[in-house]
């Protein structure tokens, strides 16, 4: 506590002009922090004058600040012994009470202090404190307001009504407080930091970031500041500036499992997976069953090739406050790992995006000869295309399938099927085309598109934004383009450019680039057997990191996948093939967020085509 927040208290005392200096010493050293040299000059104080009162409480108050509760207790009782009618005292000795964990001792002492001062701020703040650590949050509330009613400026007490008031939802309230706060008292470092954690609620980054900026400029060794920024960082892009933030805090504390993750997160979004990769492997030697650390590391994992490891890491998904944990099925029924099921029904069900569903969906052929019966829950929007595929037995929209209907003896999530064969990069099974249009909506399809013998290319220039998770929604915009980027294709002669870009990118159509004509069809389109018959009849697609790629890479067509710098794990590294779809090449981003140089290659090889046809 604080012992400028405490009352000292003044009596008639015997002329001694050395005692009033001693004391007047030590209570200077004490509201400056040097806490052993006033606890020294305290102890002089007592043995010249065992029963200053002073000196009894304020000893107890340090005591209590440095956790020495068997020294405080006898102080501050013979304080209260002394003038059982000073309400600090009390208050004191509710905080040491309420430090030890003596919570009715310590309400019974701040109603001690109340009884014999109502105003007395310290006593409602403190008992305020206590309230709040129980998380009896209305109870914290009225003691916080009473607090600031008694003391308008009791800027500690104004800062924890921020908090109660943002753990209550009242952020408007609660930014009020921190802002009176920090009008008392503009280097208050718990206002700011509070500031920077309710606007990270918000997501309003740029206003978290200045708020933790404040505040480190004045404790740089706020550890859990310069964590909140280095996270704040990243999620606005600034991924070098993080990596400083997180470096600061394992400069002084080696130790720190967060700021290694989010270290290596850092590292692994500009595409430094090497450095990612020895940021987890120290994080996991630290705490092997860091969840979120084994499973980002499994994605390097992957991106590496090494299957063998990767996928048994890769089950770390199911674990920890993942995106991917709300898919995990809650059934009676135990996962299928490999083991031999002929004759029994399994069930392999979707478990993230749609692009998942058609990339993994190839392994219903190799569970179907194991001798099984298959079902396949799966996203309605794929229901139609995936009906006819070959080794589907029956086949549910998600949300259909309960653990009793229909029935089953296995289930297996469709990402962990590499897990149960034990694929490796050079067992992919790539046989392709395994996913077919249906040839009468192929016709439909191809008499909407012009007759004439120009290339067809397909676009699609953003992916879904999923704005339900930052964390998926960040990745979005690394992965996105907006449609006026690609207006430098406006230069490729003989090309119909036909739009497959469905949601929210699609409004950009209407202010096209100049002289970037698109075909646009897509309203038509109410799936994705819509989607893989107008594909049919295109010569190539060209997308970026989206379903769309899949479904062309499956249907066995031309596909130029546009890929962000730190590349999807499935796309691997450096390579411009894919060991999953033999017909996708990869353009790659050299640069973080820099897709000029990569739609340049696009127009230069679209120039390449058209000329050798």
């Amino acid at each position: 506590m604080n012992p400028t927040d405490n009352t000292v208290i003044h009596y008639p005392l015997p002329n001694n002009t050395h005692l009033d200096t001693l004391f007047a010493s030590a209570l200077r050293l004490h509201q400056s922090g040097d806490l052993q040299m006033a606890q020294e000059l305290y102890k002089q104080v007592l043995e010249a004058q065992p029963e200053h009162l002073d000196a009894l409480y304020l000893s107890g108050v340090l005591a209590t600040q440095q956790q020495r509760y068997g020294d405080a207790y006898p102080l501050l009782a013979a304080a209260r012994k002394l003038n059982p009618n000073i309400a600090a005292v009390h208050t004191a000795l509710g905080n040491l009470q309420r430090e030890q964990g003596e919570t009715e001792a310590a309400l019974a002492s701040y109603a001690s202090a109340l009884a014999l001062d109502a105003a007395n701020a310290d006593a409602y703040y403190n008992r305020g404190i206590l309230h709040h650590e129980r998380e009896a949050w209305e109870a914290a509330l009225n003691d916080y307001k009473q607090a600031v009613a008694c003391d308008e400026k009791h800027v500690d007490a104004w800062t924890n009504l921020g908090v109660i008031l943002k753990t209550l939802g009242h952020l408007e309230e609660a930014i009020r407080c921190y802002n009176q706060a920090l009008r008392l008292n503009p280097h208050q470092i718990s206002a700011l930091f509070n500031l920077g954690v309710l606007y990270d609620s918000l997501e309003q980054f740029d206003l978290s970031i200045d708020f933790y900026r404040r505040c480190l400029l004045l404790d740089d060794s706020h550890t859990m500041a310069a964590f909140n920024m280095g996270i704040a960082l990243r999620h606005v892009g600034e991924l070098e500036e993080s990596l400083i933030y997180f470096q600061h805090i394992l400069q002084r504390e080696p130790h720190h499992t967060g700021a290694l993750q989010n270290l290596g997160a850092s590292f692994q979004e500009l595409g430094r997976n090497q450095e990612a990769d020895e940021c987890y492997a120290r994080a996991l030697q630290l705490d092997p069953d860091v969840a979120e650390v084994r499973y980002n590391r499994s994605l390097l994992t992957l991106a590496r090739g090494d299957y063998a490891k990767g996928w048994e890491e890769y089950e770390a998904r199911w674990v920890g406050a993942f995106s991917a944990r709300k898919h995990l099925r809650q059934f009676q029924q135990p996962q299928w790992r490999g083991e031999d099921i002929s004759g029994q029904t399994i069930l392999l069900y979707a478990e993230q995006g749609q692009g998942d569903t058609l990339q993994f969906i190839r392994y219903v052929p190799m569970v179907k000869a194991r001798g099984a019966r298959v079902i396949v829950d799966c996203q309605p929007s794929l229901v139609r295309l995936l009906r006819t595929m070959p080794g589907i037995d029956d086949i549910f929209s998600k949300g259909e399938v309960t653990p009793d209907h229909p029935p089953f003896d296995v289930q297996c999530a469709l990402l962990s099927l590499p897990r149960a064969f034990g694929t490796t990069l050079k067992t992919v099974p790539a046989d392709i085309p395994y996913l077919h249009a249906d040839p009468a909506m192929v016709e439909q399809w191809r008499a909407l598109l012009p007759q004439d013998k120009t290339l067809k290319v397909g676009l699609v220039w953003a992916g879904n934004p999923r704005r339900f998770s930052l964390q998926l929604n960040l990745i979005d915009q690394r992965r996105s383009l907006h449609l006026a980027q690609l207006a430098p294709l406006a230069q490729c002669e003989g090309v119909t450019f036909i739009s497959l870009q469905v949601g929210e990118g699609a409004a950009e159509l209407k202010q096209a680039p100049a002289g970037l004509n698109v075909l646009d069809l897509t309203d038509r389109i109410t799936d994705f057997a819509d989607t893989a018959a107008l594909i049919e009849n295109l010569d190539l697609v060209i997308s970026v990191d989206t379903s769309v790629a899949h479904l062309a890479g499956a249907l066995g067509k031309k596909v130029w996948l546009l890929s962000r710098h730190d590349a999807c794990w499935r796309w691997m590294t450096e390579r411009e093939d894919s060991p999953w779809y033999p017909t996708l090449r990869l353009l790659r981003q050299a640069t973080p967020g820099d897709w000029q140089p990569v739609i340049d290659r696009v127009v230069t090889e679209l120039h390449a085509l058209t000329a050798n046809r």
